[in-house]
């Protein structure tokens, strides 16, 4: 077995749902390039990455971010959340 760590990104920071509710949103790290660096400092070999803005339909808000933390390490990156194209 595999376990990877997660971010959930919502509007550029890493978040926690309830049960999949937007409305239940509880901020954990205003900085998410941080938080990925700080996995693979701790040795992970994998991130997974949730966009929660595309998963409810806002596309393009955590692309930068993304873009940043892909630039930051250098494990690889799994993305889900209603991504829709490349």
């Amino acid at each position: 077995m595999k376990i990877f760590p997660a971010i959930d990104l919502k509007e550029n920071k890493c978040v926690r749902l309830s049960k999949g509710e937007e409305s239940t949103s509880v901020v954990f790290n205003e900085n998410p390039v941080e938080q990925a660096k700080y996995f693979e400092d701790q040795g992970r070999e994998r991130l997974h990455l949730v966009d929660l803005d595309s998963a409810f339909g806002r596309d393009n808000i955590n692309n930068e971010t993304i873009k940043k933390i892909r630039n930051k390490i250098s494990i690889p990156i799994q993305i889900g959340g209603g991504i829709r194209s490349e």
